[in-house]
């Protein structure tokens, strides 16, 4: 079985040895996540002026996942939009999501949740690793999306997020939304584009691993089409 390689945008963050330093993290769920698909996977990182990323790395890539946790950069956006115009397929996931909607967007910024009036607390306190899995609210699908025909009307989610996308505009389009009306899943208006944010964590969810195995079926699809294709320094500077 012909394995695609999965890029994943990588997570700057602090680790702890005998110092404290930054790293840039992926998370092992993620891995897992693609693992059971039969996907490979590298790690995207930026140079640490945060200004390109070696398109020979990105032509490397057959699909790109943006997990959560990662602090939404200009680089984010311009490698979400060089996805989409290489019909790469690309995934997001919470900051993911919220980074896929904000490429659509221009000057707009994301609705803390905490100054939203909503009965439902999106971002839950958590105390261990197997609170993670736990349910927050439902999620109403949009009919005819990709998330309706892979999971049905509604699914039950969890939830970590203290932020919200306030709207999106073509060429994303609204299709999942929960009971107090916060967006929570948006897609590519051409059905041919493999672009999904979904603002829940369904590495954390067994039901949710459809979404995988999509992403992984769509990016393998795109192995076996990809001619050769130039490579040079993708400039991903504001």
């Amino acid at each position: 079985m012909t394995r695609p390689i999965i890029g994943i945008i990588g997570r700057r963050d602090k680790i702890v040895s005998k110092i404290e330093r930054e790293a840039n993290v992926i998370i092992y769920d993620y891995m897992t996540s693609l693992d059971k698909e039969n996907a490979s996977y590298i790690g995207l990182i930026t140079n640490n002026q945060h200004d390109f990323i070696d398109e020979d790395i990105l032509n490397l890539c057959d699909g790109i996942l943006m997990m959560g946790g990662v602090e939404i950069k200009s680089y984010h956006i311009h490698l979400i939009k060089y996805a989409i115009s290489n019909n790469i397929p690309f995934l997001g996931i919470c900051q993911g999501a919220q980074a896929l909607g904000l490429s659509t967007l221009t000057g707009a910024k994301l609705i803390k949740l905490d100054e939203y009036l909503t009965e439902i607390n999106h971002a839950p306190k958590i105390n261990s690793v197997k609170e993670l899995t736990n349910i927050v609210h439902k999620v109403s699908f949009e009919e005819n999306s990709k998330l309706y025909n892979m999971f049905g009307s509604s699914i039950d989610v969890n939830s970590h997020h203290q932020y919200a996308l306030p709207r999106v505009a073509e060429p994303m389009k609204i299709v999942g939304t929960a009971p107090d009306g916060v967006i929570e899943a948006i897609e590519h208006v051409d059905p041919n584009i493999f672009a999904i944010g979904v603002q829940w964590h369904p590495e954390n969810m067994e039901n949710m691993q459809p979404l995988f195995k999509e992403f992984v079926n769509r990016s393998r699809i795109r192995k076996r089409s990809k001619g050769n294709e130039s490579t040079h320094l993708c400039n991903v500077k504001a």
